[in-house]
């Protein structure tokens, strides 16, 4: 699966999550302001396996202590249990897309998704993919 997805030039973030939920579904986050550099700005788009233990959060505070050139910013646009498809269909990734100046985003497929339906993930993904943004 690992393979199939790369040869689709999707990106991949993989995380062992453990302990209790706690996030709501639409979050933005931000680094301390003032720092002088333009922030890495990432789209988390996934669902209550991208936003248990505060993911995204967990991910910027690393990228603080490290002292990364570039702030990192995120929205997080994760319902719980929602596949690729639904973020689809409900317009809100797309919405967030044309908005535009995301360097990165990361997307994480309903848990039982890419077992039982692999052709609907990868027509989802790639959808998200391709969607042209606005810089």
């Amino acid at each position: 699966m690992l393979l199939a997805l790369q040869a689709l030039g999707i990106g991949i973030l993989t995380a062992h999550l453990t302990g209790v939920a706690g996030a709501a579904s639409d979050q933005i986050g931000s680094s301390v302001a003032g720092s002088g550099s333009a922030a890495l700005r990432v789209l988390f788009v996934g669902n209550n396996y991208t936003y248990v233990n505060r993911l995204p959060e967990v991910i910027r505070q690393r990228s603080l202590a490290a002292k990364e050139r570039r702030p990192m910013e995120y929205r997080l646009i994760a319902p719980g249990g929602c596949s690729l498809e639904k973020h689809w269909n409900d317009g809100a990734v797309a919405q967030a897309l044309a908005e535009g100046g995301w360097d990165y985003v990361v997307m994480q497929e309903q848990s039982t998704r890419p077992i039982v339906d692999p052709a609907n993930m990868h027509r989802f993904a790639c959808e998200v993919r391709d969607r042209p943004v606005i810089a």
